[in-house]
């Protein structure tokens, strides 16, 4: 309240104006330090309590990294290593736009295969990333892609904050129209998924033309293994 000495808002709009000019986000040691400075002068016993509750306040528009690792929830392990060494907490102001609650919504709707993906950033990073890494070690490494395969499996492969994969790299990378850079994303996995069983169709082919046997495939390779008997042996 207005007047009030004991209200905390005055202290959250300082952490809040603090983390809106920081790009890369503040170490809860920073915003500790901002609170130490006139005119709050809180002391050391009160601040690991003040920065959890600030942290839960603001849950829905901060995201939380530990040691530079995104941390999807905020638990005892984390709250452990706040009272340790609040440098090693880095928290990040998000704000949604209407644009990246668009942009999560159609990923959400054209990733899902046949299966529900909740709308939210994390649920919708944890699919592309998940799926990216599930990928065979051929597809996670071959340069016989296009360019759109190549830079959502990179960013798969080393994304670990799924705000900056959703909201940074993913407009960067495929455009800022939500749609667009839905379908391309859709595409771009497609073709990652399809790329491992497409080289061993194409392999097979190849080599069953250069046995001068191309039709054994749909034959049941019949003729290919009487071919083998001939041979066997020797």
């Amino acid at each position: 309240l207005k007047g009030d000495e004991c209200c905390l808002n005055p202290m959250w709009e300082a952490a809040d104006g603090a983390l809106e000019n920081a790009q890369n986000g503040l170490a809860l040691a920073d915003i500790f330090n901002l609170w130490r400075q006139p005119p709050f002068g809180v002391r050391d016993g009160l601040l690991p309590v003040l920065g959890l509750a600030y942290v839960l306040g603001r849950a829905a528009r901060t995201s939380i990294y530990l040691d530079n690792v995104f941390r999807p929830q905020l638990d005892t392990y984390l709250v452990d290593r706040l009272l340790q060494d609040p440098s090693a907490i880095r928290v990040r102001d998000i704000e949604l736009t209407t644009q990246h609650v668009a942009l999560v919504s159609e990923l959400a709707k054209i990733l899902n295969g046949g299966r529900h993906i909740d709308p939210t950033a994390l649920e919708v990073a944890k699919v592309i990333v998940g799926r990216v890494r599930a990928l065979p070690n051929w597809s996670q490494r071959t340069g016989h892609l296009s360019q759109g395969a190549v830079v959502l499996r990179q960013l798969g492969l080393k994304s670990h904050d799924p705000n900056k994969l959703l909201f940074e790299d993913i407009p960067s990378s495929f455009g800022e129209d939500p749609q667009l850079a839905a379908a391309k994303v859709a595409a771009a996995m497609s073709e990652l998924e399809m790329a491992y069983p497409d080289m061993l169709r194409d392999l097979a082919e190849t080599l069953l033309r250069e046995l001068r046997c191309p039709e054994a495939a749909s034959d049941g390779y019949d003729k290919l293994h009487a071919r083998c008997e001939t041979v066997r042996g020797l």
